[in-house]
């Protein structure tokens, strides 16, 4: 770090410290005039696409599920048309200790010792 200048260099990258270089950016003048990198779209986005492009796809693919249900008792197929019509079967989940015993909770402020 050179401090009389208040530059640091590291390979080709160059930082300047914005105090001994005002107006860097101007008021309104973003550093990323591009914005941020779009993310690549998940299959899930590409299929909806089709899908909503193309109502007759997704006509065939509730035919197909609904073939694999009735005709080849494809206990996969039933099951998920049974949790889209009716929702999924609600799980329990136990909350407790690692024995089975009652899960206690204890509040404690910031730099406190012992439980409020």
């Amino acid at each position: 770090m050179n401090n009389e200048v208040g530059v640091v260099e590291n390979s080709e990258i160059q930082v300047s410290n914005r105090h001994n270089n005002p107006g860097l950016f101007k008021p309104g003048q973003s550093g990323n005039p591009k914005g941020r990198p779009l993310k690549e779209k998940l299959i899930s986005d590409k299929l909806l696409k089709f899908l909503r492009d193309d109502p007759a796809l997704l006509e065939r693919l509730a035919k197909t599920l609904l073939d694999l249900a009735l005709e080849k008792k494809d206990l996969s197929a039933i099951r998920e048309i049974i949790d889209r019509l009716e929702g999924k079967a609600i799980q329990p989940v136990a909350h407790g200790g690692p024995d089975g015993e009652d899960l206690v909770i204890q509040l404690m402020r910031y730099g406190d010792k012992h439980p409020v």
